[in-house]
């Protein structure tokens, strides 16, 4: 999913304020399997991902 906030939307202000943020970058990994979202911060490294995508795939 990706979200456009240049112009603001309270559709996206919603759903960053429901997982507790205020603004982005906001990124998550979102299982297939639909378990439960990985929140990843705001500043990003590659381990940071793989972490995730392994952590998703245990499901």
């Amino acid at each position: 999913m990706i979200a456009d906030w240049t112009v603001k939307k309270p559709a996206i202000a919603d759903y960053l304020r429901a997982h507790g943020r205020v603004g982005i970058p906001y990124y998550q990994v979102i299982p297939a399997n639909r378990g439960k979202i990985i929140e990843l911060p705001a500043v990003i490294f590659p381990e940071d991902i793989i972490k995730a995508l392994q952590e998703a795939l245990k499901g």
